[in-house]
């Protein structure tokens, strides 16, 4: 990251995006004694809001993984899921699958749960053919919540 923001500063880029958890942990590293500090003197930093600037599915979530017969693992690794935000990525998942978008597609898609609720409310965007779509569906049903967003998606108002 610090050779990203000396290309900046070295005028080789007009704009830098970084992930907020890059910055995060690069500060966690300096208090820990791990890392230089960074010298953001000078930089205009700007958080993205998520209703405008929408990421791609799953952005943040981690998938682990496990052998089969690992039982220990397992449990160990169940017991690291959080069921609320599991079922989130799961709608963000399974939007994108009936989007059927390559990584060349403008598509992104982020679902939050309502504190203490299974509700869950979802935020997509699709770029097809020069139209821009938006779609916001809340639910509790992971299918019919991703149906509804394809439906907007795809003949819903435009935005352009």
């Amino acid at each position: 990251m610090p050779t990203r923001i000396q290309k900046l500063r070295d005028r080789e880029f007009d704009a830098i995006l970084l992930a907020t958890a890059g910055l995060e942990r690069l500060d966690e590293a300096v208090e820990l004694g791990d890392a230089e500090p960074l010298d953001r003197s000078g930089l205009v930093e700007v958080d993205l809001d998520m209703e405008v600037f929408i990421p791609a599915p799953s952005q943040g979530a981690l998938a682990l993984q496990a052998r089969k017969d690992d039982t220990a693992t397992r449990e160990v690794l169940m017991e690291l899921d959080d069921a609320k935000e599991h079922r989130a990525v799961a709608c963000e998942r399974r939007l994108l699958a009936l989007v059927d978008a390559g990584c060349q597609v403008p598509f992104g898609a982020w679902c939050k749960t309502k504190n203490g609720t299974d509700e869950l409310t979802m935020v997509s965007f699709l770029e097809r053919n020069g139209l821009r779509h938006r779609a916001r569906v809340q639910g509790t049903d992971i299918e019919t919540m991703a149906q509804e967003s394809l439906t907007m998606l795809l003949g819903g108002e435009n935005t352009k």
